[in-house]
């Protein structure tokens, strides 16, 4: 058996050449724009959103998806776009190039509520678009609020939260099975968990399909008697968390110790089922507690 010292070493040459050809760093990016023509994410853009006071230059669609392809690549702020712009590569697998920082800023500026309300009626069409391509034929959507810190306190919408720090707080959807983003909408920091709640699961609503059944899952944040009486107006089975209050409590409490079982996903614990009634509620609730 050789020592270290008696093993054969080899060199390893680097060369560092230049060429004509456009190379680029991001090849996944195509990847992404064969998702948005697959759902006809240009098309829907264009038939909705109209935002350009002149008819030369990038389009609609042109705009929305060449600065959302930026930020998915890892653009910050408006300058990094000028990295993105400079990919020769992409531009000629794109057909378009991205906007300045400049022109994007120009553009954002003249983006209204009204056209977030058009840009989602878009977003809305093609959801349902990438449920029905997928096949879908029941969804798991998890719905929560997530704080995003700023190191800037001058941005507009943010607050300081009770985590000691300056934040905005959207709320956002998952599909469960996939992963993917279904909608999301950004709120002040200082908004509470579920405000807005009611509108915006109306919003995701209208991202499903006909006929397609929904299932949604929610923390405690989100506990309340208007919420689950819109949810079941809607047909959405739910799962929600529940707050430790007395009324709770006092119905746990009155389970008898047969009804209790083990958990079947933990090593510890036990589960068990019980029926209650929201307070002015006029119908029943199931219940799962752990313990």
């Amino acid at each position: 058996m050789q020592s270290p010292s008696q093993e054969a070493t080899s060199e390893v040459s680097v060369r560092v050449e230049t060429t004509a050809r456009a190379v680029t760093a991001y090849g996944g990016a195509e990847l992404v724009r064969a998702t948005a023509r697959a759902v006809g994410l240009s098309e829907a853009i264009e038939a909705s959103v109209s935002v350009k006071r002149r008819a030369r230059g990038l389009s609609e669609a042109e705009f929305v998806l060449g600065v959302a392809e930026s930020i998915g690549l890892g653009a910050r702020c408006l300058d990094d776009l000028a990295v993105a712009r400079a990919d020769s590569a992409q531009e000629q697998l794109r057909v378009f190039g991205v906007p300045a920082p400049q022109t994007a800023g120009a553009w954002l500026r003249r983006f209204t509520l009204g056209h977030i309300g058009q840009l989602n009626r878009a977003l809305e069409q093609v959801q349902r678009r990438a449920f029905l391509l997928a096949g879908v034929t029941e969804v798991t959507l998890d719905f929560d609020s997530t704080y995003l810190f700023s190191r800037s306190t001058r941005r507009q919408g943010v607050d300081r939260t009770y985590k000691k720090g300056y934040a905005l707080h959207p709320l956002l959807c998952f599909d469960a099975a996939s992963g993917a983003a279904v909608h999301a909408r950004l709120r002040r920091g200082k908004a509470g968990a579920s405000t807005g709640m009611r509108t915006f699961l109306a919003e995701t609503l209208r991202r499903v399909p006909a006929g397609v059944a929904v299932r949604a899952r929610l923390d405690s944040g989100f506990y309340g008697g208007p919420l689950l009486a819109q949810m079941e107006r809607a047909g959405v089975t739910y799962l929600c968390g529940v707050p430790f209050n007395p009324r709770i409590i006092e119905a746990i409490r009155a389970i008898d110790d047969e009804f209790w079982a083990r958990c079947a996903d933990k090593d510890q614990g036990e589960v068990a089922e019980f029926g209650y009634r929201l307070r002015d509620g006029k119908r029943g609730c199931p219940g799962t507690c752990g313990s």
